[in-house]
């Protein structure tokens, strides 16, 4: 609301009322880390082991949804234990060393 209002008044060029509207500030949060044991009852919850999988990957790689979303089974090279990941943020590409490789040779 705060910065429609700000917004209307430099629209109508009325930049003084504009510029004493408070700003809004958000409180950083620091994100929640799980520890051992909620890890292991995380990657235990699904059913089958294709979405154990799944979720094991995305979370030791750190990979954002779209990330997930857009992986294919050959950007995976298992021999050299590396991700490929295509168009990340900003449209970049990179390549992640994944230790979870390891566990499903």
């Amino acid at each position: 609301m705060v910065y429609g209002l700000r917004y209307y008044f430099r629209l109508k060029g009325d930049n003084k009322r504009a510029i004493n509207l408070p700003s809004l500030k958000r409180e950083a949060t620091l994100p929640v880390i799980l520890n051992r044991s909620e890890l292991k009852a995380l990657f235990r919850a699904p059913k089958l082991l294709k979405h154990r999988i799944i979720l094991t990957l995305i979370y030791s790689a750190g990979l954002r949804r779209q990330e997930a979303i857009n992986l294919k089974i050959a950007d995976i090279d298992f021999e050299h234990k590396t991700i490929h990941i295509r168009q990340s943020k900003y449209l970049k590409t990179a390549w992640f060393l994944s230790q979870t490789l390891s566990l499903v040779d």
